[in-house]
């Protein structure tokens, strides 16, 4: 999947933070929502607004049966109709601008993020396209004081006028990120994320997999591609709900090591990791540790055509004194 590079700035609303509101895009995006800013959305149907419980953030799905995992302050929200796929992830901590900026370190490959800044928020986005389905795909990442969020948004060829949708509603202490965007008038409600439950799909996953055995630390020589591998289209996307955080050895603390560890992982079809391999390396003590925490992820596999595949992605871990 290859991303277009062409950049062109945009203001944010907040004018008494110019400085702080520049969001750079690409013409893809540019061309995506020019002219939205006085044009509610056309698409039919109720949406509705969720938002994360310090209320400093929130967004808008199309109203229907959500896939949840809600458990230890985490929270996470899949949505999936007619080819089209929306993920909410949200969870608290203040730690989350701390884990951002150490993301964002020299040792870490950004060429491929675009950076955003907004009063208390920091974030990221980036927009792949698969040349060969014209498939779409649109994340972000915001951390505040209050948590960490990211979203994203997959959606087939020609059916663009939802993932505009759902970028117009993205909210940062109530501001659009998108100068000028006018509400939309069809939210039904707004909801806070943390009264939703954990879906009976996840409790069970949960509940069955089985920790990964006879598995090591392999190193990975091919090329560092984008975090998602391929332009398979599933018909719904892998589901991580547990990603355990690996722990600092006493050495690279007493070095003051921080950065990020980037593992190429196996997600096999049976619900249990496969192969783990280091495509980016940080050092040695803090790579195995981030093959300890790996494995021990909890997930729920990506299906195409409604059966279990075996996929393979980037998981990214950082490490930061803070």
């Amino acid at each position: 999947m290859k991303k277009k590079s062409v950049m062109k700035p945009l203001i944010c609303q907040d004018r008494s933070k110019v400085s702080l509101g520049i969001i750079t895009l690409s013409f893809v995006l540019l061309a995506f929502i020019t002219g939205l800013s006085q044009t509610a959305a056309t698409n039919s149907g109720e949406w509705t607004r969720i938002e994360s419980v310090s209320k400093d953030f929130s967004v808008a799905l199309p109203s229907g049966d959500y896939l949840t995992y809600n458990e230890n302050g985490r929270a996470n929200i899949w949505y999936e109709e007619h080819g089209r796929s929306f993920a909410v992830n949200m969870e608290k901590g203040d730690w989350a601008k701390g884990r951002f900026k150490a993301w964002s370190d020299p040792n870490r490959d950004t060429s491929s993020d675009q950076v955003i800044k907004l009063g208390d928020f920091i974030g990221r986005w980036y927009t792949q396209t698969s040349e060969k389905t014209g498939t779409q795909y649109y994340w972000f990442q915001f951390a505040s004081s209050h948590g960490w969020y990211s979203v994203s948004v997959r959606v087939p060829k020609d059916d663009s006028e939802i993932a505009q949708r759902f970028i117009r509603s993205i909210r940062l202490k109530g501001k659009p990120i998108i100068k000028g965007v006018a509400p939309d008038t069809s939210e039904s409600q707004t909801v806070r994320v943390d009264t939703y439950k954990t879906s009976d799909l996840f409790k069970q996953a949960l509940k069955e997999q089985p920790n990964a055995k006879d598995l090591r630390l392999e190193e990975y020589s091919g090329p560092l591609g984008p975090t998602r591998i391929d332009s398979t289209i599933y018909s719904r996307d892998l589901m991580i709900l547990e990603k355990p955080r690996p722990s600092y050895t006493d050495e690279a603390r007493m070095h003051n090591i921080t950065g990020t560890v980037r593992l190429r992982v196996t997600f096999l079809a049976d619900g249990t990791i496969g192969a783990i391999k280091v495509a980016k390396s940080l050092d040695k003590g803090l790579d195995r540790q981030t093959f300890e925490a790996a494995k021990r992820m909890k997930f729920v596999p990506a299906e195409i055509d409604g059966k279990p595949v075996d996929i393979e992605q980037y998981v990214e871990y950082t490490f930061s004194i803070y």
